[in-house]
């Protein structure tokens, strides 16, 4: 309910300056509170499951903010040259 309300409220707080990170704001907070809920203890079992959902709405939440910021225009070219180079090292190394 807070990531909901500060995305809500948030236009009016930032005079619509950060509207287009309002995206990956909702998805970082829903990843915090499903990390919340792993690390917090509870009564009986840990929530062991709940660190696999934080996981993945927290890198959709960084990927939709790089991308609305303009920097995914720099980062995903070197990440895909960096992926292939590591790619032609492995499969150099298993042949030696």
């Amino acid at each position: 309910m807070v990531t909901i309300a500060s995305i809500s409220v948030s236009p009016d707080l930032l005079g619509g300056r950060l509207e287009f990170l309002k995206g990956g704001a909702f998805f970082l907070g829903l990843g915090i509170t499903f990390a919340l809920l792993y690390a917090l203890p509870t009564g009986g079992a840990r929530l062991t499951w709940a660190w696999i959902p934080s996981l993945v709405l927290l890198v959709m939440g960084v990927l939709i903010s790089l991308s609305a910021s303009g920097v995914m225009n720099t980062v995903w070219p070197l990440a895909l040259i960096v992926a292939g180079i590591f790619l032609i090292y492995r499969a150099v190394a298993r042949r030696t």
